[in-house]
């Protein structure tokens, strides 16, 4: 059996590392969109990683990959003046950077598993034998193809770019978030450092707006 991953983010990559130290799959291939060149820009930016994400990094033996990212001790919720409006403590939560799980995760595949520029843009569909729906060939930006043998698994892991919901849903549309969301890294070191272990949310209540703080890294 060979398995096909779209999408060579957090979620592509934790099934790769699983399928091949779990289930000792060897025959895999994630087909990432980003090329050599373009793939450090898009790695993202800080997030808040959660007991849930913590033990899943703990089956896939990757808990190293947090080495160097910023424990989270605790939550402070203040209002547009700065005065106080909750205080939590927070336990098994870390600060990291996108780019330190991607790198970590990719680290732990075979070199041969990713394929960079391999853009998916449609799937086609075909029958089982059973009379149901199954891939039957990847298309790519580039104009190649892959055919999908009858015992191939394929995984789709791009997110809401998803080729494999637009074959098997066609003419469906997501609606818009309610929610958008603007999120930036920027070298400070002296803020870095001020944050610590601290995660700060300022809400202006009454506005719709709220604006998070925290340092995944000392400079960031």
């Amino acid at each position: 059996m060979h398995v096909h991953i779209i999408g060579g983010g957090i979620a592509g990559l934790s099934l790769a590392v699983a399928l091949q130290t779990r289930a000792a799959v060897s025959s895999i291939r994630v087909y990432e969109r980003e090329t050599s060149a373009t793939l450090p820009r898009k790695l993202g930016h800080g997030l808040v990683l959660m007991a849930n994400g913590i033990s899943t990094l703990d089956a896939l033996g990757c808990r190293g990959i947090l080495d160097g990212s910023t424990p989270l001790r605790r939550v402070v919720i203040q209002g547009a003046d700065g005065a106080l409006l909750r205080e939590e403590a927070m336990d098994e939560a870390f600060s990291v950077t996108r780019a330190s799980i991607i790198e970590g995760l990719r680290a732990r595949v075979s070199p041969t598993v990713i394929e960079l520029a391999r853009r998916c843009v449609r799937i086609r569909l075909g029958r089982s034998a059973a009379g149901r729906a199954r891939v039957r060939a990847l298309e790519f930006a580039d104009g190649g193809a892959l055919i999908v043998g009858e015992r191939d698994l394929v995984v789709d892991a791009s997110g809401w770019r998803s080729p494999l919901c637009a074959a098997l849903n066609p003419g469906f549309v997501r609606g818009e978030s309610r929610v958008t969301e603007i999120v930036t890294s920027t070298a400070m070191p002296s803020l870095a450092q001020e944050l610590g272990e601290t995660f700060v949310k300022t809400l202006l209540r009454g506005r719709g707006l709220a604006f998070g703080l925290l340092a995944p890294t000392s400079e960031r």
